[in-house]
């Protein structure tokens, strides 16, 4: 589909036009699912963020003003309403600052695997704790600032860092069972 289909696109979801929203959802299921799963837990959890995340984008596209990428535009609203859900839920506040030293893997996880896929990875994240993961997931794999997951989640920018560095030195740590 070229740029130009997409903004069409995006011009009548703005004029809530149903049939556009269809092709809207259609098209960026997958990539936007793929930003819930790693946030969520679970795919249940993961699909209803899918849902609200594209509910808070149609209910927002007017605000979309076709300068930069649209997915970036609508990847952030997705994290944001994840991380909302989050705060509401106090998902984040339950062991802020465990440490990730003393948890071990199920080893069942990479069994018999030569390669460090991300559904590998992202199966090991769910054994951080909540605030690791998260926190981990916005400074490595989505590119906010430690002064941004400051703000947003309302913790220090050092606890941010700390967050980083935790979940790191987990994967080094266990790297070589990933590996196997």
């Amino acid at each position: 589909m070229t740029d130009f289909e997409i903004e069409e696109i995006i011009r009548d979801c703005q004029k809530q036009k149903v049939e556009a929203q269809e092709k809207l959802y259609k098209l960026f299921y997958e990539s936007m699912f793929r930003v819930c799963i790693s946030y969520a837990k679970d795919k249940d959890l993961a699909k209803d963020f899918l849902q609200d995340g594209f509910i808070k984008v149609f209910r927002n596209i007017k605000q979309y003003q076709f300068r930069g990428s649209f997915e970036g535009w609508m990847k952030r609203l997705f994290i944001h309403n994840i991380l909302d859900d989050f705060k509401k839920n106090n998902v984040l506040n339950n062991a802020s600052n465990e440490d990730v030293s003393n948890i071990s893997m199920n080893s069942s996880i990479n069994a018999g695997e030569s390669n460090l896929g991300i559904e590998n990875i992202l199966s090991i994240m769910n054994y951080l704790p909540n605030k690791t993961r998260v926190v981990f997931m916005l400074f490595v794999v989505d590119g906010f600032s430690h002064k941004e997951i400051a703000e947003k989640l309302e913790i220090s920018t050092e606890t941010s860092k700390w967050h980083v560095k935790e979940a790191r030195a987990f994967f080094k740590k266990n790297y070589s069972t990933l590996r196997k």
